[in-house]
């Protein structure tokens, strides 16, 4: 299944995949695509219904940082202010 060079992390998409019902023994990645393997290690297409998994998919690295300390700090006050009317 052609990934489109978006980046992926396998141990999580098959986590994902498996939480969709659809169980792989394996992933892997190679010339742009990601698919699985049968007992014998032999490279196989992954099930059409990994797609809408595979599209959704966002690795850890792809999200955005955590914020700081002193930024949650800032916006809980804002929020607190806000509550009471203030912002």
């Amino acid at each position: 299944m052609k990934l489109h060079g978006k980046a992926v992390d396998l141990p999580r998409l098959q986590a994902e995949l498996a939480a969709a019902g659809i169980d792989v023994p394996a992933l892997g990645t190679g010339n742009d695509e990601v698919h699985t393997y049968d007992v014998k290690g032999v490279i196989m297409d992954l099930p059409a219904a990994a797609a809408p998994i595979i599209a959704a998919h966002v690795p850890p690295e792809s999200q955005p940082p955590p914020r700081t300390l002193d930024e949650r700090i800032a916006a809980a006050v804002e929020k607190a202010l806000a509550k009471q009317g203030k912002r």
